[in-house]
């Protein structure tokens, strides 16, 4: 944090009689203190995020205060609204940004930094299963955008108990985007199978929605 608070505010010394009539009484010396503090800025902690848009959370400055955010470092950044605490942000997949809440009083001002991190997953299309036997499927899926990172592995999961990804069957096949497909075999016969296709960059795995099938 940066904390600068060398302007000058000084006091101010007011002097106060009180009158009855022609009379006064004698003067009274009061100082004021006309120094506020500056609120010490927090712009909120490091962000790694996959969405491109999120919402900014700098602390929120005092009444007789204001704010902004400035981009010190990153292309591509833009702020919605830059006197916002609360302001929307968005920026490009893995670009690094450095953001400064600033928040500027009558005596000063306090500077803090925040790191955003965009990291995209990739997007993955609907799955399709075809040629059902007892114990075999083939699935198929496409990989339509890699997010702005390699593919690092993509495949297919898979097991009897519907809404899970973890603790499941996991095919791979090979990497890189496009449309790809895999006989999936050692199935049970008369069993319902709960499939997904993922795919997986440097920001984490998605996956494809869920598709049942029953074997012959």
């Amino acid at each position: 944090k940066i904390i600068d608070d060398s302007e000058p505010c000084s006091d101010v010394t007011y002097s106060i009689k009180a009158k009855a009539g022609i009379n006064f009484s004698s003067v009274v010396e009061k100082k004021s203190d006309s120094k506020f503090p500056v609120t010490i800025a927090f712009a909120g902690n490091d962000i790694t995020a996959h969405d491109a848009s999120i919402v900014l959370g700098g602390s929120l400055p005092a009444s007789y205060e204001s704010g902004y955010w400035s981009v010190v470092d990153g292309l591509g950044a833009i702020i919605d609204d830059s006197t916002q605490y609360n302001s929307g942000f968005s920026g490009k997949g893995y670009v690094s940004y450095k953001l400064q809440w600033n928040v500027i009083g009558p005596c000063g001002k306090s500077i803090d930094d925040l790191n955003v991190l965009i990291q995209p997953l990739p997007q993955i299309s609907s799955l399709t299963i075809s040629d059902i036997t007892s114990n075999s499927a083939t699935a198929r899926v496409t990989i339509l955008s890699d997010g702005g990172s390699s593919i690092q592995d993509r495949g297919f999961v898979y097991g009897t108990t519907p809404g899970q990804v973890n603790g499941l069957i996991k095919i791979s096949s090979g990497a890189g985007v496009g449309t790809f497909s895999q006989i999936l075999n050692g199935l049970q016969s008369n069993t319902r199978y709960y499939f997904r296709g993922y795919a997986t960059n440097l920001g984490g795995i998605s996956y494809s929605s869920e598709v049942a099938i029953l074997t012959l």
